[in-house]
């Protein structure tokens, strides 16, 4: 949880960081702007994780596999997203969003970074809400995974592997927003994220640690919405 919290930071840094990025006038003209925070809980899939040390001379390559049940978690983030003037039913958005997944002798840090694009339905339309008071909502979008991992499967092998990852995924969302003043809104949300990460870690220059998994979480999440 502390390597979660540390990345806080970086988190409000891209959020306030997107929007002040587009100060151009005439593009800012064709969109709306607004910024999300969210929290909820996320479950896990089992997965098999793989963690290997590298032959090193005349000492044998070492491999070990399990399936690991992972544990329910908190998960937390935000997004900067728009709406298009001109197409008030499409929009873009990059989300941010912090996952700790634990799971027997393994823990993961994540980081998914994605972009998305939005398709949004209008409810309760009036002249102050032209794009509706009620907004289901669905969105799709590739996602950029950082990620810390610990692997302890010893005595199978002979040492914990733990270090950096990067990978990929898909991230789906399904939702509703409720406007409650011009400015401010509020949503629930459910997310699919399937992704698959690989870890590096370097103890000698040419020969890494190495481990992979995958994840796939399904979350439920609250949050709350400003227009800018």
């Amino acid at each position: 949880m502390k390597k979660t919290l540390s990345c806080l930071p970086v988190l409000v840094a891209i959020l306030l960081f997107l929007p002040a990025a587009g100060n151009a006038k005439a593009p800012m003209r064709m969109i709306d702007q607004y910024i999300d925070v969210y929290s909820g809980q996320a479950n896990y899939q089992d997965k098999e994780v793989t963690a290997t040390i590298p032959a090193f001379f005349f000492v044998a390559e070492e491999t070990a596999s399990r399936t690991v049940s992972f544990s329910n978690s908190n998960v937390f983030g935000g997004r900067w997203g728009c709406w298009f003037r001109d197409y008030p039913r499409y929009g873009l958005a990059v989300d941010l969003s912090f996952l700790d997944i634990s799971g027997q002798d393994v823990e993961i840090s994540a980081m998914p970074l994605s972009l998305m694009m939005f398709y949004r339905h209008p409810w309760l339309t009036s002249e102050e809400y032209t794009n509706g008071r009620i907004q289901p909502y669905i969105g799709l979008g590739l996602s950029l995974i950082s990620a810390n991992i610990s692997a302890d499967f010893t005595p199978d092998i002979s040492r914990k592997v733990d270090g950096s990852a990067s990978g990929t995924g898909i991230d789906f969302r399904a939702g509703i927003r409720l406007h409650v003043s011009k400015k401010f809104g509020i949503f629930a949300e459910l997310r699919h994220l399937d992704g698959s990460i690989r870890i590096v870690d370097e103890p000698l220059v040419f020969f890494e640690d190495e481990a992979s998994t995958s994840i796939s979480s399904r979350q439920i999440l609250v949050g709350i919405s400003v227009k800018l």
